[in-house]
């Protein structure tokens, strides 16, 4: 059976700036620990990306001010052998009503879920900083975790990997 991370982006996967858009390569951060992390993570699990990524495409967010530090992200983790399977990024507003915001399963994700049938959800984890990241992962089954202080990447991983040991 097939164990997923799904793994939110902002103040989990890099660290969200006050104005909580990484616009350019200036505001990308790694979250401390992430990648050490997810090498010892990837030998157990597939990595899933969803997030919401507030007027992505509009005239405050350019498709390009997000792409650029977006794919240098991409870039430094598949440098460390660490790539994800699927991205699932929600462009709207939470105003806006969509059917692909979280803690919505979006139909990408809903796709994901339908197409991999050996799924083993009750052994997958939704890592994110927001109760919308948790309750997605009550949405798909699978158990959430908070990252934030006193919850580390370095503990998340001890926790996950204990499960194996």
């Amino acid at each position: 059976m097939k164990r997923v991370l799904f793994l939110d982006r902002d103040g989990c996967l890099i660290v969200e700036p006050s104005d909580e858009q990484v616009d350019s390569l200036d505001k990308l951060d790694l979250m401390p620990g992430v990648l050490e992390a997810l090498k010892r993570l990837k030998e157990f699990f597939t990595f899933v990306l969803v997030s919401n990524q507030d007027g992505l495409g509009t005239p405050s967010f350019p498709e390009p001010s997000f792409s650029v530090p977006h794919q240098e992200m991409l870039r430094l983790f598949r440098a460390e052998g660490v790539e994800f399977e699927r991205e699932c990024i929600c462009p709207h507003f939470p105003n806006d009503n969509c059917i692909c915001r979280k803690p919505k399963i979006s139909p990408e994700l809903r796709q994901y879920l339908d197409k991999n049938p050996d799924l083993d959800l009750t052994r997958s984890y939704m890592i994110g900083d927001r109760g919308t990241d948790m309750q997605l992962a009550k949405n798909i089954g699978c158990e959430g975790i908070t990252i934030g202080p006193g919850n580390t990447w370095s503990n998340i991983a001890s926790l996950i990997l204990h499960s194996f040991t």
